[in-house]
């Protein structure tokens, strides 16, 4: 004789499990509603824009995305991220980024981050990694900056005058033992030797 299970029958629909099915499909609604939220206020971290050269400190700045206008300062920070973590991420941890100041700037139209040296970048390539901390979530990504030389500074010519001898006309010169005149009432005798040209040495 062959016997067979059969598979216990669905509880009838009563209006209490209906109304434990709505409970259940709205908190899942509602955790599915928060997820998505959270995915799409997620801050990140955008592109750099470099405005020094190499020999000069750096200044540079990276966009953030997805900042909402509720976020305080001290909610968001953005570092250098550790030199473990640069291992990790198989990037050299170089002594020339250890210098590097972040300052986020939640006021700016994007909001951005700040980053510079007190001392000139004599390397004309700088790769780390940056943190973003936000509440929760935990961000990092890796940048490289590619410095240009600065450019030469422009030759300044001076403008130069030349200067050429004068030339007395002969009927100016006058000689040792010559008349002088007409000599006016009152002039003394350094006032007619001043009035005395003399063409050249005289031997």
């Amino acid at each position: 004789m062959i016997t067979r299970s059969v598979p216990p029958l669905l509880p009838p629909v009563t209006p209490r499990l209906i109304r434990r099915l709505k409970i259940l499909l709205t908190a899942g609604g509602l955790a599915l509603q928060f997820f998505v939220y959270a995915t799409a206020s997620a801050v990140e971290l955008g592109g750099i824009s470099i405005a020094s050269r190499l020999n000069e400190p750096l200044q540079a700045s990276i966009s953030l995305k997805g900042v909402e206008a509720a976020v305080s300062p001290g909610s968001l920070v953005v570092s250098l991220a550790s030199s473990d973590a640069h291992k990790v991420a198989g990037i050299p941890f170089d002594n020339a980024v250890t210098g590097l100041i972040f300052t986020v700037e939640l006021v700016s139209t994007p909001p951005v981050v700040r980053i510079e040296t007190i001392n000139p970048v004599t390397t004309p390539f700088l790769r780390f990694l940056v943190l973003l901390e936000s509440g929760e979530q935990h961000l990092l990504r890796d940048y490289t900056l590619m410095l240009d030389p600065a450019e030469p500074a422009p030759t300044v010519q001076l403008a130069t005058t030349q200067f050429g001898q004068a030339r007395i006309p002969e009927s100016g010169l006058s000689y040792p033992g010559e008349y002088i005149g007409p000599v006016e009432q009152g002039e003394t005798l350094m006032q007619i030797a001043r009035r005395i040209v003399v063409a050249g040495p005289i031997t």
